[in-house]
């Protein structure tokens, strides 16, 4: 018998710095442990020479990588939610 249990975690961004890096080489230099890297939204593998955006969540969860197409959607997001903020 198994029992298959599926939990779905929501995430807040605070803030998103959609050009923070560029992914090559010298990224896996410095973080060997996270090679290969992935967009924490669309789980899709960068590739050298891809725009790596960096989402900060609230409730002190660590920073997150985006590709830019994710960053920016987010960030799109955060501008809108602060100009016209729900009720």
């Amino acid at each position: 018998m198994f029992i298959e249990k599926i939990v779905t975690t929501v995430f807040e961004p605070a803030w998103c710095k959609v050009d923070f890096s560029e992914y090559g080489q010298a990224w896996r230099d410095i973080r060997p442990d996270k090679s290969p890297l992935a967009c924490f939204r669309c789980d899709r593998e960068f590739e050298d020479g891809d725009t790596v955006g960096l989402v900060g969540m609230h409730r002190k969860i660590c920073n997150q990588t985006a590709c830019r197409d994710c960053a920016e959607a987010i960030r799109d997001q955060l501008h809108y939610e602060q100009k016209y903020p729900s009720q």
